[in-house]
């Protein structure tokens, strides 16, 4: 049961991960419409595919990630979309799995930063999307790029039984 959990977490999300870092990228925002969207998804699908305690348990951590989200935006050290968008999308992530899914993130930020910078030294990539905020934000960067990915891969793995992480 809980691998086409996995995949249909993964089939109805994926939209959400493109909108968000399209959304990043280009205009250094993920709206709420996105987040309230995403959020909403896993309040429809959840209980049809988790168990109460389970929903229940992802959803305290939704509500962590949201409170903790806004301690760092009002430090300064996170875009307020940015910690809306992980507490929107961290109930699909299984709580007993957060320090893989941690792993699927720091490897996806990482390449975010990478190919982001790579992509602003090339005028002709730049050209592609002259409009495009994120060339310009600096010292901000359009975390969604690499959160939205590592969303989408962790769920990726769980719906293909696939491991990228030693367990």
């Amino acid at each position: 049961m809980q691998y086409s959990a996995d995949l249909v977490f993964f089939i109805v999300t994926l939209p959400f991960a493109f909108w968000a870092a399209y959304s990043d990228l280009s205009t250094m925002k993920i709206r709420n419409k996105l987040n309230i969207a995403l959020f909403a998804v896993f309040v429809i699908t959840a209980p049809f595919l988790l168990d109460w305690g389970d929903m229940a348990w992802r959803l305290g951590v939704a509500a962590i990630a949201l409170f903790a989200g806004f301690v760092l935006n009002a430090m300064g050290r996170l875009g307020g979309g940015d910690a809306k968008f992980i507490a929107a999308f961290i109930p699909f992530v299984a709580p007993g799995e957060m320090s893989i899914f941690f792993m699927y993130l720091a490897g996806c930020l990482l390449a975010a930063v990478v190919v982001h910078w790579a992509a602003r030294q090339v005028p002709a990539v730049r050209a592609l999307a002259p409009d495009w905020k994120s060339w310009t934000a600096r010292p901000y960067f359009p975390m969604g790029l690499g959160l939205a990915p590592a969303f989408s891969l962790y769920l990726a793995a769980r719906a293909f039984n696939l491991s990228f992480v030693p367990v």
